[in-house]
């Protein structure tokens, strides 16, 4: 009986493998990603190049020369933001439709940037999804700006709304609350 029960169980298993490399399935996706273009395969690009069967999403941020050329570009108005005090780093301008931003790249591996975009529910532009210890507002320049960080008074994440969203992140460093309110007084 046990000899049986143990045949029995191999033969699911072994048809439960066979169902899993069904043909029919490897050519109904080949189908799907053909459909709508001129009857090629979609190209499939991974960590290591072509062929590794992961669709790779197209990155939505174009580079700029200046930072008035990625608002200019993005629709967002004038974007003008204060220079960083020490800021011997390097600077990115970059934008996609409707947000703006600069990022300084600092040689310790710090990183601050910098966001105007237009108007979302939210208010929250700055692509931040850390878990803070310390939040709290803050009312500069007659502006309502909720703060995150490590405590009340080290900003690592700003955000404000008035004709458009903004937001300052920090990866590596912090600001005092007096670097906070020249940022947001300087950002227009």
């Amino acid at each position: 009986m046990k000899r049986i029960t143990a045949l029995l169980l191999a033969a699911f298993l072994l048809l439960a493998l066979a169902a899993c490399t069904d043909e029919k399935k490897t050519a109904d996706a080949t189908a799907d990603a053909t459909a709508g273009t001129s009857g090629e395969p979609a190209e499939e690009t991974g960590e290591t190049g072509t062929g590794t069967g992961f669709m790779q999403i197209p990155n939505p941020w174009s580079e700029a020369e200046t930072l008035a050329e990625a608002a200019e570009k993005a629709k967002v108005g004038t974007f003008l933001a204060p220079v960083v005090a020490g800021g011997t780093g390097t600077q990115i301008f970059r934008w996609m439709d409707g947000l703006a931003e600069t990022q300084v790249l600092y040689a310790d591996g710090a990183r601050l940037v910098v966001r105007k975009g237009v108007k979302t529910e939210s208010g929250d532009i700055s692509g931040d999804y850390n878990v803070y210890a310390a939040r709290w507002t803050e009312t500069v320049d007659g502006k309502t700006v909720a703060c995150a960080g490590a405590a009340e008074g080290s900003v690592s994440l700003a955000t404000w709304t008035a004709a458009y969203d903004s937001s300052i992140s920090c990866d590596g460093m912090t600001l005092t609350l007096e670097e906070l309110r020249s940022f947001v007084t300087g950002i227009r």
